[in-house]
């Protein structure tokens, strides 16, 4: 499952291999059955937690569907309507859009987190906690935290439109997504995220001259300040700050 999974990322960001596993490490696989009530909040599930440190009451926890399908209810008050979701999706995908730095009107909106309930006979998911997260991936040298965001932001995007479709056309719906999820799942050439360029041409291609080695042109700087992360840390506490005032 986790090759499968990472061809489908590969092909929604170009995420290296390397950058997937970080993330994966940084969470674990969990196996539920119907019924299920998966924990996205600290508070919502007391019992699963062992009072160690982090796993406190406030603490965070994201999801990935594997395979399943899980009923996300989110609150009355936030206005918006239940979803059904299925392998390819986040679970929560606005809140994991906000903490990795990408905050909308949606996670605005949204002052008690959403419900989560297995709909399937079985289901499998990737579970991340948010200190898990911070650690290994906000605070990685890799792509992890860049790929992450891209992956994460295209899967909400789809899972917004298919609660916008009519009920009428969700078969078709169903039935185009599940062809998608199938070709993006295929197999890849083994080297299919090696570079497939000369170094020189790599080079050449990630510098506009040869001046942005000592002055970084616009462009170059934008990179370097996506890279460093230097203000990401400075952007969560703030969002925290601004929630908080809601």
């Amino acid at each position: 499952w986790a090759e499968a999974v990472w061809r489908e990322w590969w092909r929604r960001s170009g995420i290296p291999r390397q950058d997937f596993q970080d993330i994966l490490e940084a969470g674990e696989f969990v196996e539920t059955v119907q019924g299920t009530e998966l924990r996205l909040k600290g508070e919502d599930s007391e019992s699963e937690s062992d009072g160690s440190e982090l796993e406190g009451d406030d603490e965070e926890h994201f999801y990935y569907i594997v395979h399943g399908r899980v009923l996300l209810k989110p609150a009355a008050e936030s206005g918006i309507k239940d979803i059904t979701l299925d392998a390819g999706y986040f679970l929560d995908g606005p809140a994991l859009m906000a903490f990795v730095g990408q905050s909308s009107v949606v996670h605005a909106m949204q002052p008690v987190g959403p419900r989560a309930v297995v709909l399937s006979d079985k289901a499998l998911l990737i579970r991340w906690s948010g200190r898990q997260i911070l650690r290994k991936i906000i605070n990685s040298g890799g792509f992890a935290l860049e790929c992450l965001r891209i992956v994460v932001a295209s899967a909400t995007l789809d899972a917004f439109y298919k609660n916008a479709v009519k009920e009428d056309f969700l078969p078709v719906f169903e039935s185009v997504e599940a062809k998608r999820q199938e070709l993006a799942r295929a197999a890849l050439p083994k080297d299919a995220a090696m570079l497939q360029r000369s170094i020189f041409q790599q080079f050449w291609l990630s510098h506009i001259s040869w001046r942005d080695l000592w002055q970084p042109s616009p462009r170059q700087r934008v990179i370097n300040a996506v890279r460093t992360g230097s203000r990401e840390l400075g952007f969560r506490q703030h969002r925290h700050e601004t929630l908080d005032d809601l």
